[in-house]
This record gives C-alpha cells, structure tokens and sequence, in this order.
C-alpha cells in the first residue's frame, strides 16, 4: 500500500489482536477522519494495508490510522511489523521518520 522506500530492513511481520497493543505516544497531533474512512474502504475491498509497527512488548510505534480503520471495520486483529527500538527516544524517532513522507503529513 505504502509508495514510500524505506531504507531500514523490515521486520518480521505477525498477526496481533488491536486490544492487545499498547499505545504510548502518537506523532501526529490529531486523527485524519478523512483519511481512516479511505482506509476502511480498501480494508472493505480487500487491500491488505501495510502493517503497522510495534515492538517486542506491542507497543504501537506507527500506524494510528491503521488502527482505526481496522476498529472501523469490525476487525479483530491487524498485521504488525515486529520493530526493535533501544528507547523511547529511539521509538519517537523511528515513528516520526515512518510518517515523514507518507500521504499525510505529521
């Protein structure tokens, strides 16, 4: 789904339920309405979006609207990357570089 490259190696990519992860900080201010309803729709026609990115313990690095999209839908659970962050610091990093350049800005 994404366009974007990204230059770090992606990660190992599992199925997690929504209620299960656990959410600290997120880098964009405010929830795009407009753009979760696009994403519900391709969810609904059978995209597969991309997953979102968590670590080892599911906490949610990136990936808010995703997310919501996914609740949006009635889905249950939704397909995470397996990302490993050093810190909180190195997480905040790493979600505001994987909402640089994407469809919206952060």
């Amino acid at each position: 789904m994404s366009s974007r490259s990204r230059s770090r190696s992606r990660g190992r990519v599992v199925t997690r339920k929504i209620e299960d992860l656990k959410i600290k900080c997120y880098v964009r201010k405010e929830l795009d309405q407009d753009h979760v309803l696009h994403l519900a729709e391709l969810l609904e026609d059978g995209v597969n979006l991309d997953p979102i990115q968590i670590t080892k313990g599911n906490i949610v690095v990136a990936g808010r609207h995703r997310i919501e999209a996914h609740l949006l839908v009635d889905r249950e659970t939704i397909r995470c990357e397996l990302v490993q962050v050093s810190d909180e610091v190195e997480m905040i990093s790493m979600a505001f570089k994987e909402n640089a350049g994407g469809p919206l800005p952060p």
